[in-house]
């Protein structure tokens, strides 16, 4: 046997090595591959170390700016974080001592929540491995995510500016006449359909955006 596998031009080899299988499939989905690395650890030097807290702290702020967005994104796991809430703080209200008043249930409640969104997004992130839920998600995200682009449009074209932006989007995204009223001028539906045109492909098909966002939630602790 040749002891060149590769061709006459590729490197030698034992006659018995194997020569690989380059057109082999992957065993995961093209989209949202299982993606097992961590965070880049600061090595030797000052840079390295300085960049290490930067890079949490810019997680951090992308998550607080855009926060009603990761609410879209995620959903499943946000509702496990209220409900985790909601049933943990009047239970340990039920036995705190009355002069506390409730803040030990919110303090508990608080920390349940956080508990259950670490546990949660991490299932999620393995569920999304399998297509028929990843396209289920998608499906609910896409939804949520029109919603929220409604309001987001109106702030910028000038509407509700002298309101707090958590509040009128709460307004908005509660009140369908409202978003329907938007969505009826032709102008406004066709940049509505662009965005969420756009928001489809750099959820769906946009690689280095997807592993930029994955990066950002390893930074925090979230995948």
């Amino acid at each position: 046997m040749s002891n060149q596998p590769w061709g006459p031009h590729g490197p030698e080899a034992s006659p018995h090595t194997v020569k690989p299988n380059p057109t082999a499939a992957s065993s995961a989905p093209a989209f949202e591959q299982p993606d097992y690395s961590a965070p880049p650890m600061p090595g030797g030097g000052g840079g390295a170390v300085a960049a290490f807290p930067a890079q949490i702290v810019t997680s951090v702020l992308m998550m607080l700016l855009i926060w009603e967005a990761v609410v879209c994104l995620y959903p499943m796991t946000v509702i496990a974080a209220i409900a985790a809430d909601l049933i943990v703080a009047p239970l340990v209200n039920l036995v705190a001592p009355a002069e506390l008043d409730g803040a030990l249930g919110y303090l508990v409640g608080g920390l349940a929540a956080v508990v259950a969104l670490v546990v949660v997004i991490r299932i999620e992130y393995r569920l999304a491995q399998n297509s028929g839920f990843r396209l289920a998600r998608h499906v609910v995200r896409m939804i949520l995510l029109s919603m929220w682009a409604i309001p987001n449009l109106m702030i910028l074209m000038g509407v509700g500016s002298n309101k707090s932006t958590t509040l009128f989007i709460y307004e908005v995204v509660t009140t369908p006449p409202l978003m329907l009223s938007f969505l009826h001028d032709p102008t406004q539906l066709a940049i509505w359909a662009a965005v969420m045109v756009g928001l489809h492909f750099l959820i769906w098909k946009w690689k280095w955006a997807r592993q930029f966002w994955h990066n950002r939630l390893k930074w925090i602790g979230l995948k």
